[in-house]
Order: structure tokens, then sequence, then C-alpha cells
């Protein structure tokens, strides 16, 4: 399997072909900007824009819709596991479920 950037961009099975996706996005960056690697602030731009449209699709619209009326640990949960859809998912999903409530409480400043 192969991942990487912000989110695990990967193979997806029956649901489509994410990693090709992003693929694609970075392809027509290429494209359009002529530049054979963009920063890292360009980088997190246009995969957060490719996220977000990849959410509003069928099959993960239940997760984008739920985003903000969801505990913070579920969506990160839901997030990963069906989403992302990790290598040893049940455990890994679990640790981002409890990084992502460490998180909340951090920037919530609620220790």
């Amino acid at each position: 399997m192969y991942e990487f950037g912000v989110v695990q961009w990967n193979e997806y099975g029956d649901k489509g072909i994410k990693l090709d996706g992003i693929m694609e996005a970075y392809k027509k960056f290429k494209e359009t900007t002529g530049k054979n690697y963009p920063t890292e602030e360009e980088c997190m731009k246009f995969e957060a824009k490719f996220l977000v449209e990849e959410l509003r699709k069928e099959q993960f619209k239940d997760i984008y819709e739920n985003w903000k009326k969801t505990p913070t640990e579920k969506v990160a949960y839901d997030f990963c596991y069906n989403y992302e859809n990790p290598a040893e998912k049940a455990s890994r999903c679990l640790e981002r479920k409890e990084y992502a409530n460490d998180f909340y409480k951090l920037m919530c400043d609620n220790k």
C-alpha cells in the first residue's frame, strides 16, 4: 500500500480510487503552475480542497455532514475507519481517536 500527504491517500477498493485522484490533482498542479514540486503550503491547500471534494461524494457524505455535530473522537475514528482505511484499521483508528481527543482538549485548554 502506498500512502502519503495530509491524509493517507491510498486505494480503497470498491469505493473508488482516491490515490489516483490525488495523483491527478498533483499532475494538474504541475500542468497549471509549471512547478515540479509544490511548496508545503501549496500541498496543504490543494490536499484540503481535494479532501473536501472527496468527502462530499455520496459514499463519504455522512462523515462530512456529521463533522460539526459529532464528538471529536467519533469523527476522528469514523474518518480513519471509513475514509483513510489504513492497514491494521481497528488499532490505528482507536489510536487516532485518542489523539483527536487529546488535541481537542489542548486546543480548548481543557486539560
